[in-house]
């Protein structure tokens, strides 16, 4: 028997549409960025809650440099090194944009109140078609994608309201190999919906990049405000890797989940959680190739870029009368038990906060592939970290203390 995947999120009023779910981003932007904390619908502001939710200033998680990075290709990607206080969107892959267009991700950055005050977009798009060499066809790229910048905007429901956007040449180097670059002239952006917090203005850059060689083109934009970090900064540890050799070390996965409440249509949380990554793994293009929702997913490449180990993350509504082990005990059902293993109690980071680890077999991925869960409450959902592990019974034994090990770093919280 195979557990389903969890199902989709009551969608609060207003919320049902693609627009509808960038105006619930628009509104938690709005909140972290330190306006009062009222509802989503307009309501009276909310006093802090107990258990996860921080104080009125907002208690900030251990926050360090980290790594992210898009593929390119079957086996390049582009790597950005970034300082702390930067936080992936998730959820990663959805039904709604993840990216300004094509292949990519969405990065805010926090300052130390947990106030958004930057958001960077990071991605790859292919070379336009037509004739001529590679150089030419790839500024033709640069110069169309910099024209229609307000059109991929809109597409995360934001807006440029400063007029066209116009590209230059820069001389720009990268692991010391000069390479074709254009950088924007600044701009001015704002939340697309009216959702009845603050007006948030923007000032936004761009930088674009030719891979060389490749019929690719590299895209880096940063919308921030006073607070907030600088384009120069989040790209000065630019790179091309290959996939395997992204994140040779150990590092920090800091994630920020925008997603409406389930229970409470006039609730927007926003759900913060962090842990320690092991060596190896990466976004490939595998996964970006899943569809429907996933919160993140990660893959673990060998010395030879195969696929050892995968990281998935998933959530559904929590039911909050009931405790985290009604949770775990649904989660076990789905699987006979002859072929799971018994639940183990694992401390979070979080002081309090616990999760519960069982072994099963992975049918997603083959009958004889193993794998473990992990079943975790954050406010309203519950998260589910499952680690599948392709390899023989010493591999799976070893995976399963470094995901022990993972769980143990895992830090969470949720602001208003």
């Amino acid at each position: 028997m195979f557990p389903p995947p969890p199902p989709p999120l009551r969608p609060a009023p207003g919320l049902a549409s693609l627009a509808g779910l960038c105006l619930g981003l628009v509104v938690a932007i709005a909140l972290l960025a330190g306006a009062p904390c009222a509802s989503a619908k307009g309501g009276p502001p909310r006093p802090p809650g107990a258990g996860l939710r921080d104080d009125p200033v907002g208690s900030p998680l251990r926050e360090s440099p980290t790594t992210v990075s898009v593929p390119l290709t079957d086996d390049t990607s582009l790597v950005l090194g970034l300082p702390e206080r930067f936080w992936v969107q998730t959820p990663r892959i959805n039904t709604v944009p993840t990216s300004l267009e094509g292949d990519g991700t969405i990065v805010q950055y926090l300052n130390h109140r947990g106030g958004t005050v930057s958001m960077l977009y990071a991605g790859v798009v292919p070379l336009s078609a037509g004739e001529g060499p590679l150089e030419t066809r790839a500024a033709n790229t640069a110069l169309d994608f910099a024209a229609t910048l307000a059109d991929k905007y809109a597409r995360v429901d934001w807006s440029i309201f400063s007029g066209p956007v116009a590209v230059a040449p820069v001389a720009l180097k990268i692991d010391g190999v000069k390479v074709a670059a254009w950088r924007s002239k600044r701009y001015s952006t704002r939340p697309a919906a009216a959702y009845g917090g603050p007006t948030s203005v923007f000032t936004g850059e761009c930088l674009l990049l030719h891979p060389p060689g490749l019929e690719k083109l590299v895209y880096v934009a940063l919308d921030f405000k006073g607070g907030g970090t600088t384009l120069d900064k989040a790209t000065e540890r630019l790179a091309f890797r290959k996939t395997r050799e992204v994140n040779p070390k150990a590092r920090r996965v800091q994630l920020i989940d925008l997603k409406e409440s389930a229970n409470d249509p006039s609730r927007f949380p926003v759900r913060l959680f962090a842990f320690d990554m092991p060596a190896g793994f990466v976004i490939t293009p595998e996964v970006l190739k899943l569809t429907g929702e996933w919160v993140y997913v990660e893959e673990r490449l060998d010395a030879v870029g195969r696929r050892d180990a995968v990281l998935r993350i998933q959530q559904r509504p929590a039911d909050t009368t009931k405790p985290v082990t009604q949770d775990r005990d649904d989660e076990m059902a789905f699987y006979r038990a002859e072929e799971r293993g018994p639940a183990t109690e694992v401390p979070l980071a979080t002081k309090g906060q616990v999760a519960w680890v069982f072994a099963h077999p992975s049918v997603r991925d083959s009958a004889d592939v193993r794998a473990m869960t992990a079943v975790l409450r954050l406010d309203d959902m519950t998260l589910l970290l499952t680690w599948a592990t392709f390899g023989d019974p010493t591999a799976v034994e070893r995976d399963r203390a470094a995901f022990v090990a993972l769980l143990q770093t895992l830090e969470q919280t949720v602001r208003w």
